[in-house]
């Protein structure tokens, strides 16, 4: 069927006189569809690039207007538009070997016109239009074109060449993210690599990408340039994977820095379900050895819990994920708030404020980390403990929901087993295990009594320890509010 392409085209309906503009973008359609889907030895081919030639104008271009006294959108989509998908169509004819002598200098002038916008599109979506056309220019054939015509139109190779520089200096500054979310990274990436070689990114990980995991094979042909941190971000695990979140605390994410280029970045953004999971950013990665690099991270969508977050000290992920099969958080709420009577258990030897010797874990080594948290039930105190002069010690009612405040130490299996010995593992004390929670992904257990105990007033020495330990360390108390605190407790 003839494609006959027309200028000024001019809406017959009465109540709207003027341009017609769906006819228009119908037009330009029907040469995209051309473009893309018309095998190039068809008859409709070849007719279309007939009517091509034959509608270009003087200037080159291949305008559906007479006149360009229009607003730039119309100028963009009625003028610059049409004449690049024309000029792709004369590509596409010259590559098929197309015997029509007049196409060479028709599309030579029509790409001398195409220069003098720089294939920008209008407003905010400028830059996107413009990858847009370089990238259908590119899939037309240009290159080779421009292989075998060097000199077919100097101007158009001078300007391929200058964006190509500007992308490269885009990716350079990682600034591929354009307003509104709208990641343009690999394709940019891709446009690049055909214009002006290869081209990569460093790309923060910190997850099961990192050496050694699940997710490595990826990027296993990656540059791998080594350990690095960044700033303003807090790591959290998700259980199979991790997470970052932007914070506004002073917090870290450890990983590791590589360099990926176009496909390897593609892959990752598959893996991470980019724009539905994952959101490319950008930050800043501190390697371990002083370099400062502008990089890529992966930053999860959707709401994550503060009992999720890793601690600095048990990053990066592998490193959590092996402490997650050997370690468990202990949960003191009693004297062992204190982290030098807790210790006595860990380390063994004499307590001072009790005067009482202990033989310590077979495992003497410190707990690798400890954090103050919330327990969901109250502190009472009973029992008579020859430990603490005859007097009460802490327990916890599990009967009904409540606050305590703890301290948990991540100490390994076997340790918090010794720990439940020298605690009082029998059926008068100590013989229930309860699970507060998880923090890290880590299980988070306390030793109590189901069977409510016979209330007993602690001793003076047993409140000094406790007070001491819930005003120490990071998240303490105030004395005051210890005190009021513990006050509480006593009275229950």
């Amino acid at each position: 069927m003839s494609f006959i392409l027309t200028r000024d085209l001019i809406s017959n309906r009465h109540d709207e006189p003027g341009p017609d503009i769906p006819a228009m973008f119908e037009q330009t359609d029907r040469l995209i569809r051309l473009r893309d889907e018309a095998p190039i030895d068809s008859e409709e081919f070849a007719e279309t690039v007939r009517a091509i030639i034959d509608f270009q104008r003087e200037d080159g271009s291949f305008s559906y207007l007479s006149s360009y006294e229009v607003p730039s959108d119309a100028r963009v989509d009625f003028v610059y538009h049409p004449t690049y998908i024309c000029c792709q169509i004369l590509i596409k004819a010259m590559l098929s070997g197309s015997p029509n002598k007049n196409i060479l200098p028709a599309l030579q002038r029509g790409l001398e016109f195409s220069c003098s916008r720089r294939l920008m599109g209008h407003g905010i979506d400028g830059l996107r239009d413009q990858m847009r056309t370089v990238q259908d220019f590119i899939d037309s054939g240009i290159m080779t074109i421009l292989d075998y015509q060097p000199d077919l139109c100097p101007e158009f190779t001078a300007m391929l060449i200058e964006i190509a520089e500007e992308y490269a200096k885009m990716i350079e500054d990682c600034d591929t993210i354009l307003p509104f979310g709208n990641d343009v990274t690999v394709k940019m990436m891709r446009i690049v690599e055909t214009l002006n070689g290869p081209v990569s990114v460093p790309v923060f990980v910190y997850g099961t990408l990192m050496s050694g995991e699940a997710n490595r094979y990826l990027i296993e042909d990656c540059e791998h340039l080594g350990p690095a941190a960044i700033f303003g971000f807090a790591l959290h695990d998700l259980g199979a994977y991790p997470a970052v979140k932007y914070t506004e605390k002073p917090l870290t994410a450890t990983g590791e820095l590589i360099l990926c280029d176009a496909d390897a970045l593609e892959r990752l953004d598959i893996l991470e379900q980019l724009g539905s999971l994952y959101d490319r950013a950008v930050t800043n990665a501190f390697m371990d050895d002083g370099p400062v690099f502008k990089a890529y991270v992966y930053v999860y969508r959707n709401e994550v819990t503060d009992d999720s977050r890793v601690p600095e000290e048990l990053q990066p992920w592998p490193y959590l994920k092996e402490l997650q099969r050997t370690h468990v958080w202990y949960v003191a709420y009693g004297s062992n708030l204190l982290r030098e009577r807790f210790m006595c258990y860990i380390e063994g030897g004499f307590c001072e404020d009790n005067g009482r010797a202990y033989d310590g874990c077979r495992d003497k080594t410190a707990p690798l980390f400890d954090i103050s948290v919330t327990i969901p039930y109250n502190v009472y105190f009973g029992n008579k403990s020859a430990s603490w002069g005859n007097s009460g010690v802490a327990f916890l009612d599990t009967s009904r929901t409540g606050l305590a405040f703890g301290r948990a130490y991540l100490v390994t299996k076997e340790q918090l087993a010794d720990i439940h010995e020298q605690e009082g593992n029998g059926a008068n004390w100590y013989s229930s295990k309860q699970l507060i929670g998880k923090h890290a992904g880590i299980p988070m257990i306390t030793f109590t009594n189901t069977r409510e105990r016979e209330h007993v007033m602690p001793s003076k020495a047993y409140l000094d320890v406790m007070q001491r330990g819930l005003t120490e360390g990071a998240g303490a108390l105030t004395d005051e509010l210890a005190e009021e605190y513990l006050q509480q407790a006593i009275e229950r």
